[in-house]
């Protein structure tokens, strides 16, 4: 019994019987470890997944960057003509660096287009069969235009300057190195045009002549505008519009082509005495363009020389500025900005100044710089607001549109003495008539030759006011007049030739340009004017109309031939006698 319970006892307590426990035995397993194990990993996979995911994208986003493999997308920017050259260049990097924005690379393409073309094609509605794709971004030469563009439906940015250019005035060397040695000012320059060279020492160069394209075209002329108004270097007032320095200018001013016209003509006149004007404004990276034959015309033999008259100045300041686009996923807005910016990184700003054009900070300038001095800049004066600058442009083709060029030819022989009406000769009824209208004119040009035997040398005429503003030629005109006297024979003919000849050489467009011949109607040499009506049609040039006018006093048997030689330039012969002469002139002027 007792070796039994000892089996049992070892067998119970050695063996276990399956499907069974012994009661108060059961054991567990902690939970922890298994959680600890289990974080672990998904930390793990979390951390090499994250990275693994990481390097993916960037590897994307690389190649996407070297090889544009997500695609292109076009930025179409219209800039002006004057820095086409650094901004293509800028592009050209741009596209070799291959930017992207939202997955798409960005390629650039330019458009020079001048701005008065750009600014009515955005307001009137972008034609595209015209002018291609719509713009994203626009670079004109002054904030005046993008200023004119205040409407949120079509800026999509505030402009940012990308480079500024001064306005200057160009000059052939001669009358440039003159000028140079008697500096003056803007606010100068109404007195100047119109005047003599007197002022710059040499008398013998005649007239100070100015070529001024028109500035609600052309921005150099509404930058000297304003330079000339701005002398507290703050931006032209509306006050400053009304100020008669603009019309005295308008009227003084001898030429209105367009820029590149302006410019080849000062360059291929011989001499100060042989250009129809002898100075126009010009921002300075345009003369420099011009200088050097990269503006699309011929380079000049001669470079044209860089005048920077004193005072503010009202400097070109290169606005870029992004377009409103219908663009929902935003990448064109964007890309303009990035772009813009861009362009203000000093890579590309070196490439502004190597092209002309002046940049904060920096005295760098191109390696070839014909004519230029680059001096120091003045003090500078904001763009007037466009509204200011539009009445001031008014102002200027009010005073230029509708006056007069006229060169007065006056008969001063003995046959001037005969009576001509209520006992006074004709030569004190001719002082009447021009002392009259010059009294009264108040835009436009006036000259003053006279005609008789002998006048100058074996000269029958000559000339004693020279075309010159009205402002200008008001006190000589009437003091010549007094020394008029009638003597000696009158030869009509080679006078009106010469007097015709000059008129046209100093033709001013915009005006309308006259020769007013006051003479008595028994000539001499009547049986000349058959020739003198060949030699006009010899000498005329359609491009530079001046009408010959006659207004003769005393009898008509030579109107036939005279009829023939107004014919030849469009214009009239009236016959009147004394108490008529002044209405009769006054009419012809437009008073």
């Amino acid at each position: 019994m007792a070796g039994r319970r000892r089996a049992d006892e070892r067998g119970n307590s050695g063996f276990r019987v399956p499907g069974h426990r012994a009661a108060g035995s059961r054991r567990t397993v902690a939970a922890w470890p298994i959680a600890l194990v289990v974080t672990l990993v998904v930390c793990t996979l979390g951390y090499v997944g994250y990275h693994h995911l990481s390097a993916r994208l960037q590897m994307r986003a690389v190649a996407a960057q070297a090889g544009c493999v997500t695609g292109s997308m076009p930025l179409r920017i219209v800039v002006s003509p004057s820095i086409e050259d650094p901004i293509r260049k800028a592009v050209s990097h741009w596209n070799a660096e291959k930017t992207v924005v939202q997955d798409r690379c960005v390629l650039v393409e330019v458009t020079a287009l001048d701005a008065p073309t750009v600014l009515q094609a955005l307001q009137a509605g972008w034609d595209t069969a015209k002018l291609g794709p719509r713009p994203a971004a626009w670079i004109p030469e002054s904030g005046y235009w993008t200023g004119k563009l205040d409407d949120s439906k079509i800026t999509g940015s505030k402009p940012s300057s990308v480079a500024i250019s001064p306005v200057v005035l160009a000059a052939a060397k001669d009358a440039g190195t003159a000028m140079q040695d008697k500096p003056f000012g803007w606010a100068q320059l109404p007195e100047l045009a119109g005047g003599g060279w007197d002022r710059f020492g040499q008398p013998d160069w005649g007239a100070f002549t100015l070529g001024m394209p028109d500035p609600a075209a052309n921005t150099a002329s509404s930058l000297a505008l304003q330079s000339m108004l701005a002398g507290d270097q703050t931006a032209v007032t509306p006050e400053q519009t009304q100020s008669p320095a603009v019309p005295k200018l308008a009227t003084g001013t001898t030429g209105r082509d367009d820029l590149r016209t302006t410019l080849q003509n000062i360059a291929d006149a011989e001499s100060p005495t042989s250009s129809p004007y002898d100075v126009a404004p010009v921002l300075e990276v345009d003369l420099l363009r011009r200088n050097l034959g990269t503006d699309g015309g011929f380079k000049p033999g001669t470079p044209l020389a860089e005048i920077l008259p004193t005072g503010p100045n009202v400097v070109a300041d290169f606005p870029f500025v992004s377009l409103a686009m219908d663009d929902a996923s935003g990448r064109l807005p964007r890309a303009a900005t990035r772009f813009g910016a861009y362009l203000h990184e000093p890579r590309q700003q070196a490439l502004f100044t190597g092209a002309g054009l002046r940049v904060p900070g920096s005295d760098a300038k191109p390696a070839k710089t014909p004519g230029l001095g680059w001096p120091a800049l003045p003090a500078t004066a904001p763009v007037a607001d466009p509204a200011v600058a539009d009445a001031l442009h008014g102002v200027w083709a009010g005073a230029g549109s509708g006056s007069q060029s006229a060169t007065l030819l006056v008969e001063s022989s003995e046959r001037m003495a005969a009576d001509r009406g209520d006992g006074r000769p004709g030569l004190d009824w001719a002082r009447d008539a021009v002392r009259s209208v010059t009294a009264k004119a108040t835009t436009g040009r006036l000259g003053l030759w006279e005609f008789s035997e002998k006048l100058d040398g074996d000269h029958p005429y000559r000339p004693l006011v020279g075309l010159r503003s009205v402002a200008e030629a008001k006190d000589p005109v009437i003091g010549a007049l007094d020394g008029l006297k009638a003597e000696r024979r009158g030869l009509l003919t080679s006078a009106v030739l010469a007097s015709y000849q000059t008129a046209a050489e100093t033709y001013q467009p915009g005006s309308t340009n006259r020769l007013v011949v006051i003479a008595d109607g028994f000539n001499s040499d009547s049986f000349l004017l058959d020739n003198l009506r060949q030699a006009l049609l010899d000498v005329k040039k359609d491009d530079r109309p001046v009408h010959i006018d006659f207004l003769i006093l005393g009898g008509q048997d030579n109107k036939p031939k005279l009829d023939a030689v107004a014919e030849v330039t469009g214009g009239s012969v009236t016959f009147t006698d004394g108490p008529g002469l002044t209405p009769a002139l006054a009419k012809l002027l437009g008073q």
